[in-house]
């Protein structure tokens, strides 16, 4: 039994979604943990300091904690890797469907759509609108 050869813009998504997957990932874990310590520094600079916090440098570390957890916040990175490596499983498991002869290029096409939708719209809306399409 031969592989069957996977359209090449499905295997550049595929490896697109995982990369994208690991950047909000990254991106979530290393502004929280600068966001915590930045906090930390802040709260330490001003314990040391007293009144005159605001008159040095260490407000800084206050604003750059405030900004990270707004970033954390707002951007939602855990939110959007957890979609990306929705979509990266999803189409990864139907390439292998698909090269192993156990479903057919109609299959492949239609999870590769569903794995779009979800980077797009995020796994429960794009479940929702799938089945509505069905």
């Amino acid at each position: 039994m031969s592989d069957k050869e996977t359209p090449a813009r499905i295997l550049v998504h595929c490896m697109i979604f995982r990369r994208w997957q690991l950047y909000w990932f990254t991106l979530h874990y290393l502004a929280g943990i600068t966001a915590i310590v930045a906090g930390g520094l802040a709260t330490a600079a001003a314990a040391e300091s007293g009144p005159v916090f605001i008159t040095g440098n260490a407000w800084l570390w206050g604003l750059l904690s405030a900004f990270l957890s707004g970033v954390v916040t707002f951007l939602s990175p855990l939110q959007k890797a957890r979609d990306y490596k929705q979509a990266y499983y999803l189409l990864d498991t139907a390439i292998v469907r698909y090269q192993s002869h156990l479903s057919s290029a109609s299959e492949l096409l239609n999870q590769y759509e569903q794995a779009k939708h979800i980077v797009l719209f995020g796994e429960a809306k794009a479940a929702a609108e799938m089945a509505d399409e069905d």
